[in-house]
């Protein structure tokens, strides 16, 4: 989906004046400007301006309420000096509000870019962020995030139907290899705690100086650190073709090392769980775009079906290897 569109489709959903009227239950000044910013599966983002601070107002399009553990979660990363947004809560004291039955709510503007092919040094500056995430969060309690086997094979039911029977035999594969894996003592023994859930290209910003922001942290749960650690591996370090970067997968795991060093069980297993990122993300596109359209899906980074699945061909065929002598601890 072109610029254009998203915008088009973001403005069918709410209009300035509907914008106002929504902002307006906060004490936070006059609207003096109004734009659409970008539509997803999950939000539709506004940037609301009053003229001396710019705020983006989020819609919920898909969970029936704001993520719990978000304010508690901002508040942890805000005391550890992360670059995270401020939520604001209405004149009610309330930090979620509604329109249409869709929730809302409205946090600050974070300054930055994305970017979509990311340079060595800012895949190593996301491996420093999430490990200061995790370590920010690690004493925190949170409900875990449901993905897990159970959760595959649910999900898998839904598209072995549509799919080409190469594509069904793969996917059938690697879920038995994580299923193999979770069920090992000594994975089930893996460091746990706050996982964002989603720290792709799209959901970090970046400045002149360096990483400048982290804004949306919608997905984030408890689980394993190095499913965490994997997902953004699959997202920053292997291109659109399945293919990996060894010197930015190197930067990234060896940043977040430097902060939270790594179980020698976590190197072992990162490759599996790099396959169990892909896999629970290939599964989440494949089912919003079943028939007619296997590369559907907005958005920046590696958001679509056919990508997802060569990532997943490429963890079955070629797994990645890390010695962890590479990362040369002092």
């Amino acid at each position: 989906m072109g610029y254009h569109q998203i915008l088009k489709t973001a403005t069918s959903g709410l209009n300035e004046k509907q914008a106002k009227t929504i902002f307006s239950e906060y004490d936070l000044g006059e609207v003096s400007g109004f734009k659409p910013a970008s539509q997803g599966k999950e939000t539709t983002n506004y940037y609301i301006s009053t003229g001396t601070r710019e705020y983006v107002l989020t819609l919920l399009e898909k969970n029936g309420q704001l993520n719990p553990v978000l304010k508690p979660l901002l508040a942890s990363c805000t005391e550890a000096g992360l670059p995270v947004p401020r939520l604001f809560p209405n004149r009610a004291g309330a930090f979620q509000g509604s329109f249409k039955n869709r929730p809302v709510f409205v946090r600050s503007r974070m300054q930055g870019r994305h970017v979509f092919d990311p340079t060595i040094a800012q895949c190593a500056s996301t491996g420093r962020f999430m490990a200061r995430f995790h370590n920010a969060n690690s004493s925190r309690m949170v409900e875990s995030q449901p993905v897990n086997t159970d959760f595959l094979d649910q999900q898998a039911n839904r598209v072995y139907g549509y799919m080409p029977p190469a594509d069904a035999r793969l996917l059938e594969d690697s879920i038995g290899s994580i299923r193999s894996m979770l069920r090992r003592t000594d994975v089930q023994n893996l460091p746990r705690g706050v996982i964002h859930g989603a720290l792709f290209r799209s959901n970090v910003l970046f400045n002149e100086r360096g990483l400048s922001g982290a804004p949306d942290f919608h997905q984030a749960g408890y689980g394993y650190w190095v499913f965490d650690l994997a997902i953004a591996v699959n997202d920053w370090c292997i291109n659109s073709r399945g293919e990996s970067n060894h010197n930015k997968t190197l930067a990234l795991i060896t940043a977040y090392d430097q902060i939270r060093s790594l179980t020698r069980e976590e190197f072992w297993y990162l490759p599996l769980f790099m396959s169990f990122a892909a896999v629970s993300i290939w599964l989440k596109h494949l089912v919003r775009n079943p028939v007619g359209n296997p590369n559907g899906g907005a958005g920046t980074g590696l958001k679509n079906s056919r990508q997802f699945r060569e990532i997943v061909a490429l963890h079955a065929s070629r797994p990645f290897h890390l010695d962890e002598r590479l990362l040369q601890r002092s």
